[in-house]
């Protein structure tokens, strides 16, 4: 096995080191469930008020806008985990150790990039498991479609697993550029559950798109998975096209990553 590899089975095999990772798993399928929920009864039972203020949806469509905000609220524990792979050794003060094991740093953060790949990918399964048991199942109950026979309802699962894949390596991009966990943690939920929600109200608000808004990570995160609950508020946001948003939230995570690298992770370890 060559050093790479080795460090690589490193790096993957520290996410099971520990029991955070199946109590966040567990996190993530309760709150990415729960959410959907809430939206499922609130379409449900609030669909004729909401029809007059925006265009919602109906059948195999309304059940896919459903499933797809379990990306919207469930990204942020993969982009979590993978902050948490850099920074969490600086917190943990476990990155000497690390270095030691491999002093060639480009190799350790490189690993710590294709590690959180799997870990996306298991995250976005989270997702999923929570969207079927508190979004299609609460769906069924009330006689909603609940678009499972439909391949494109399948086909957009298969594309938040991508989504989520895409955010971990953010999340490794964030936590080696802020190497202070906490902080990486909270500057994470800052700007993606406050800042950009309230930018991308903007164009609500004026009455005209903003194409760059297009372009932050959050949208760009959605335009991978296919739906938005912004399209649904307003006809003035709009969505990227597949190819150019998988690239975009990965130039996302190869630039912060390599800012990381150059600014702080070549370093000495204090």
């Amino acid at each position: 096995m060559n050093a790479y590899a080795q460090t690589l089975s490193m790096e993957f095999r520290k996410y099971f080191s520990t029991r955070t990772w199946w109590a966040l798993l567990l996190v993530t399928v309760a709150w990415t469930g729960m959410n959907v929920a809430m939206m499922v009864f609130t379409v449900h039972f609030g669909g004729a008020e909401m029809d007059e203020d925006m265009f919602v949806p109906a059948g195999d469509d309304l059940a896919r806008l459903l499933y797809s905000m379990g990306t919207t609220f469930g990204f942020v524990f993969p982009a979590i985990v993978g902050a948490m792979s850099v920074a969490g050794e600086y917190r943990h003060q476990t990155l000497t150790p690390t270095l030691l094991a491999d002093p060639v740093r480009w190799r350790v953060l490189a690993a710590k990039f294709v590690s959180v790949v799997p870990l996306g990918a298991l995250y976005a399964v989270a997702v999923i498991v929570g969207c079927l048991l508190l979004g299609a199942a609460p769906l069924a109950l009330l006689g909603d479609a609940t678009g499972l026979g439909d391949g494109q309802t399948w086909e957009m699962f298969a594309r938040m697993v991508l989504a989520m894949v895409l955010w971990g390596l953010v999340g490794v991009g964030l936590g080696a550029l802020v190497t202070n966990q906490m902080v990486a943690i909270v500057s994470l939920l800052g700007i993606t559950m406050f800042l950009e929600p309230t930018l991308r109200m903007l164009p609500m608000l004026i009455g005209n798109d903003i194409p760059l808004l297009s372009y932050l990570p959050g949208a760009l995160g959605d335009s991978v998975t296919g739906e938005s609950m912004y399209t649904m508020l307003s006809d003035q946001t709009s969505l990227v096209s597949l190819g150019p948003a998988v690239l975009g939230l990965l130039a996302y995570g190869v630039v912060l990553t390599v800012a990381g690298y150059f600014l702080r992770f070549r370093k000495d370890v204090g």
